[in-house]
């Protein structure tokens, strides 16, 4: 199987995040670097990311030694943040060197492939149970035991689909069952480490400055406690109103997670709740922003005249989603 054919096995998520560095809903430099550097010049040290996606802000904040705050509550999203956080970029390189050196021992399977209506064959699953615990035994002796598990998932988890009975449709849909191919996986997982996300890693190392923090967390940023009169910026990127729902785009991902998760593997699971579309919104009062310049923000997304559709969402959906997260977060917001 040539490489171009295997990562057509990989969820459409992650192939794009591996070979493009974002997703269709990732910032760009165009929109962010003018804010990242305005809030440099202005000395700030951190920005916080309530709904930080991919981390893709931390990229754009290396550039101004800034570090980063970001909260995610889509878990492979998350674990994508932790993968690519500057400050682990060493820890996986080593633990790439050494989980490849043990390639001989990984699971050959007996069938080059198997079809299934569900998300993954017992063959599959045994096999990714395997480089889960492979990644454990590397990483125990790398990171402290309470960081173990989110070490071991961040590097397999965007593999995963490769060994999944599931059909990729658009950048944002996949479908259950299927034909799954085991024939050649080690060569493709082994190429993965390797080429796509040990390459990846030491390219971003090259210009971190450790001094340089990025906190990551996962959970929903309107429940968790977070730090009071700790942050004086944000940069963040919403969900889109009425669109996606970003737990069904790594269906795979998380059916393994909750299934580890059930067999007492990891503590870890997939998302519990869903923050897209305006029905979260629908019916929530408010209440009033004390902040001059949060209210000057909202006030200019109410009043942005564009598109019949652009419009209506700010209404509905932007303007009151803004307004409870800021009320909920009782951070300090720069007047």
């Amino acid at each position: 199987m040539s490489k171009e054919t295997w990562l057509m096995l990989l969820n459409n998520m992650y192939r794009t995040l591996i070979l493009n560095n974002r997703t269709y809903a990732a910032f760009n430099e165009k929109e962010v670097l003018p804010l990242v550097k305005h809030f440099s010049d202005k000395n700030v040290n951190e920005i916080f990311d309530p709904m930080s996606g991919y981390g893709t802000l931390v990229q754009y904040c290396e550039k101004f030694e800034i570090g980063t705050y970001c909260v995610e509550l889509n878990t492979p999203s998350y674990l994508w943040q932790v993968l690519n956080n500057p400050q682990y970029s060493d820890i996986f390189i080593s633990a790439i060197k050494q989980i490849s050196e043990r390639k001989k021992i990984w699971i050959v399977p007996k069938v080059r492939s198997e079809v299934s209506d569900e998300w993954y064959t017992d063959l599959g699953k045994e096999i990714i149970l395997s480089l889960y615990r492979e990644n454990e035994n590397v990483f125990e002796h790398l990171v402290d035991k309470t960081f173990v598990e989110t070490m071991s998932l961040a590097l397999l988890l965007p593999f995963v689909s490769r060994l999944s009975c599931s059909l990729n449709g658009d950048v944002a849909h996949i479908k259950k069952g299927g034909l799954c191919v085991y024939y050649n996986y080690t060569d493709d997982y082994n190429h993965y480490l390797n080429e796509l996300i040990c390459d990846r890693l030491k390219k971003i190392k090259v210009n971190h400055k450790k001094n340089v923090i990025h906190q990551m967390t996962l959970g929903d940023c309107s429940k968790i406690q977070l730090p009071t009169k700790r942050f004086s910026s944000m940069i963040t990127s919403p969900p889109y109103p009425n669109s996606r729902d970003y737990a069904k785009m790594f269906a795979p991902e998380n059916y393994i997670l909750d299934w580890l998760n059930g067999e007492g593997i990891i503590e870890m699971t997939s998302p519990e709740t869903v923050t897209i579309g305006s029905n979260v919104v629908s019916g929530r009062v408010t209440g009033d922003i004390v902040s001059k310049s949060a209210n000057e923000f909202i006030n200019k997304i109410r009043d942005y005249k564009g598109t019949k559709k652009a419009m209506s969402d700010n209404k509905s959906y932007y303007v009151p989603y803004l307004k409870i997260i800021l009320l909920i977060w009782k951070m300090h917001i720069v007047s």
